[in-house]
């Protein structure tokens, strides 16, 4: 149920038979179901469907915890009331130095941010290309990610979500000029 204030913030609501719980990404998750943190010290929060909520979907959809993570990212910014910032599959982390993008592209982009300016960047490609190509050599075609599908950017300019891991979404909008060179006949 959305405010009547502001229809941008989500307040759940509570009706018999329905469960839902906001938790940190972070939290723990053991057999007796989700382990919360205090949602106060967390900026980001994802929606959790009980496993005893009426709408919770097949078990097969669930996580190992019973419950359905539905990977959907709220902030909460007035009591029990949450606003929609992104889903945590958007945030990727990579050792912190790389992201694939491509969302609607032939193939995957790889972007790598390396920790030192002064890198030789084809022979950095090749590395990565080799080890990638250990990874991905019996998917698709269109999945694999070969060394002319790795840009190199300069240490510090993949966008960061707070905790430091690079945000999928923001890296794919500010280097789309780049990606889309990648595909320009």
């Amino acid at each position: 149920m959305f405010s009547r204030d502001d229809p941008t913030i989500l307040h759940p609501a509570k009706h018999p038979g329905l469960a839902y719980k906001f938790i940190s990404p972070d939290a723990e998750k053991t057999d007796m179901g989700t382990k919360t943190e205090d949602p106060s010290k967390n900026k980001l929060v994802e929606l959790v469907i009980s496993s005893s909520s009426l709408d919770c979907p097949h078990p097969s959809l669930c996580d190992p915890d019973g419950h359905f993570h539905s990977k959907d990212l709220f902030e909460e910014v007035e009591p029990n009331g949450f606003v929609y910032r992104g889903r945590l599959d958007d945030i990727i982390m990579m050792d912190k130095v790389g992201v694939v993008v491509g969302s609607g592209k032939p193939s995957p982009v790889l972007l790598v941010e390396p920790l030192e300016e002064a890198v030789d960047t084809s022979s950095l490609k090749e590395i990565i290309g080799k080890k990638v190509g250990l990874i991905n050599k019996d998917g698709p075609s269109y999945e694999r990610i070969r060394p002319s599908d790795i840009l190199i950017v300069l240490p510090g300019t993949l966008p960061r979500t707070p905790k430091g891991n690079i945000n999928r979404n923001a890296a794919e909008r500010l280097f789309r000029q780049d990606i889309d060179a990648f595909f320009d006949v």
